[in-house]
């Protein structure tokens, strides 16, 4: 098995696994947060939220590492640069708007 398949492995099975984890995030607790007033869903969130946060790492290293060595690899194929490209440019983006947007206006 050569290292540029197992990076496109990570990079699929890592961005599938974090897609499912955010996923199954909203779905188990949007509804409920939603329904909280906004100081209770504060309250909720300073004393629970690294639970919540811990499970993103083990989805989100494994995509990010695969999705920049696919792209390393790919880089020579204009078709693998445009996907592996893009889809690490997308990771990118709710990295960037988490880091500005969601991760303080919950904290």
């Amino acid at each position: 098995m050569t290292l540029r398949l197992i990076l496109n492995v990570f990079a699929t099975c890592g961005t599938g696994t974090l897609a499912g984890v955010l996923l199954t995030i909203g779905l188990s607790f949007g509804s409920y947060w939603q329904s909280l007033p906004p100081a209770d869903f504060l309250d909720w969130f300073a004393r629970n939220g690294q639970y919540v946060g811990r499970t993103v790492p083990f989805a989100l290293l494994p995509a990010l590492a695969g999705l920049v060595g696919s792209l390393w690899f790919g880089w020579s194929s204009p078709p693998q640069r445009y996907l592996w490209g893009s889809a690490l440019a997308c990771l990118a983006v709710m990295l960037i708007l988490t880091a500005i947007y969601n991760g303080p206006l919950n904290t």
